[in-house]
């Protein structure tokens, strides 16, 4: 028997340093937390938090953003300190974040002013699957991936 889930929630990012992460957010894109967290409030027991996260005794700083109906998750460790992000796009457990977009140009091109870098122009797709649509992927702060997305207006 399988089990039944109902919709992703969020997706986790691990950031160098939130306020960083947090400026790149709000500066390029708009975006405000919902809320801004931390490992030290009384309420949360380091230990136990360790053990859900798989590092021994994190010191957590986190921050929960919403676009649209989906949220994604920025999380700091503050320590231990991780390595920084050097994954490709095929590395087995590399992610990224797709936002829709209503322009994908004119949203690479904005991006593009504020010194993101893409891998490509957009590329348009003309047959299959995805017939109709645009994608391109850029680069974030910490040298994360996401992608723009753009699907065709009927």
């Amino acid at each position: 028997m399988h089990v039944s889930l109902n919709r992703i929630h969020h997706t986790g990012i691990v950031v160098r340093d939130l306020n960083q992460a947090l400026r790149f957010f709000k500066e390029v894109f708009g975006l405000d937390p919902i809320f801004i967290h931390d490992s030290s409030g009384p309420e949360i027991d380091r230990e136990e938090l360790g053990r859900l996260v798989d590092v021994p005794n994190p010191d957590i700083r986190f921050a929960f953003m919403q676009v649209g109906d989906t949220s994604f998750e920025l999380v700091q460790y503050r320590s231990p300190e991780g390595r920084a992000f050097d994954r490709r796009n095929n590395d087995v457990g590399t992610m990224h974040i797709c936002f829709e977009v209503d322009d994908i140009h004119q949203s690479r091109k904005r991006l593009k002013e504020w010194g993101i870098e893409f891998t490509t122009d957009p590329i348009h797709v003309d047959a299959g699957p995805f017939a109709g649509y645009s994608f391109a992927y850029f680069k974030g702060h910490d040298g994360l991936t996401f992608e723009l997305f753009e699907v065709p207006q009927h």
